[in-house]
Parts: C-alpha cells; structure tokens; sequence
C-alpha cells in the first residue's frame, strides 16, 4: 500500500466546495456564523477566509502547531498524504499561524477537511471545519474566558434559538490551555457542541 495515495473518491471531493455553494446548507450554516462575528463589537473586526486550498505541508499542519512526531494525527493510517511532506489538511487549524503571522489578529478560517475515517454515522473521510482566532493584548486568561463563553454561548442562540440548556465542562486537549467544552442538551442527553 503506497502511503502517498489518496483514493479517487477523496480526490472527487476536492472541488465541491460545499461551504461555498450558495443552495447548501452548510454555505447557510457558514454564513449565518460569519454574520454573527461579524457583528460582534470586537475591537478589531473579523476577516473571514473561506477559499484556502486543502493541500498543506506538513509544516503547515504538525509542526507549526508542536504536533509530537509520533502523534497518531501523523499516521499515514488516519492523513492523506499527498508526498512526505505534503498532505490534504486534517483541521483547518493547519492556516492559523501563517494568517497570525500575515497580521490578522482576529479571523473565521472554514473549509473542507479530511481525514481517513471509516464511515458510519458519525465519521466521514471529508467533513467541514471553522476555526475561530482573536488575539487579545493585555487581558488576563480570566477575562479571555469569560469572553469566550459569552461569545460562543451567543454564537449557539444565533444558530439554533433560544431556550437550549447549554454547559461548559472542563477538559483537556493537547494544544489549548486552557480547554473547554460546550455540551448542548438534546432529547435529554448531553451532546458536545464544540470545543475550544
């Protein structure tokens, strides 16, 4: 098995751009949740990139964000690798430091994603991602907190209305400090919403 590959049915995948597509509904979703930063009263204001290519480095995508060398995320076995060093984009987190470093302090970042995952009702070998940044100067990490809750808690009303039960849980992922979860309650069960 060649691990540089990817299959004809990942490469179909590659110019639909689902999220660009004004008739579907995640073109809807992406525009309803720029709308809503987008008037927000951030002191700087938000840009949005929606048309960045999927094919990365693995710069891009590992090491620029201090991915370990035997991280599974590096496997051949869960990334489509494209060449040693080049790959279709596992999160959309893979563009954060070039934009920081181009000078955008505060940005949405969505495209399509992709990740060898066996199909079944939760996984997809091609989803879509939105990463949200805004920098902050001179603000301690509890108010940047607060902010956030307030933010994304606002994000939630506006997609899906008012009245959900909605919590944060404390948790940990490997490259946020601190890390979040909003669960949204749903036929009484507690689902992740997002994680930040």
């Amino acid at each position: 098995h060649n691990p540089y590959t990817v299959p004809a049915s990942i490469l179909s995948k590659l110019p639909a751009k689902l999220h660009l597509q004004p008739a579907h509904p995640l073109h809807t979703l992406k525009t309803l949740i720029h709308s809503f930063f987008l008037s927000t009263s951030s002191p700087t204001p938000f840009r949005t990139f929606d048309t960045i290519p999927p094919t990365v480095t693995t710069t891009e995508c590992f090491d620029d964000l201090a991915v370990p060398k035997d991280h599974i995320s590096r496997s051949p076995s869960d990334t489509y690798y494209i060449s040693p060093d080049t790959l279709l984009r596992t999160h959309m987190t893979a563009h954060t430091p070039r934009l920081l470093r181009e000078g955008h302090h505060a940005f949405l970042a969505c495209g399509d994603v992709y990740r060898r995952d066996t199909v079944d009702r939760t996984h997809y070998p091609v989803f879509h991602q939105m990463d949200g940044v805004r920098l902050f100067e001179g603000a301690g990490e509890e108010e940047i907190v607060e902010d956030l809750k307030e933010v994304l808690g606002g994000l939630v009303v506006k997609v899906f209305g008012e009245g959900l039960q909605i919590r944060w849980v404390d948790t940990t992922f490997p490259f946020t400090e601190p890390s979040f979860e909003m669960e949204i309650m749903y036929n009484g069960e507690w689902l992740e919403g997002l994680g930040c």
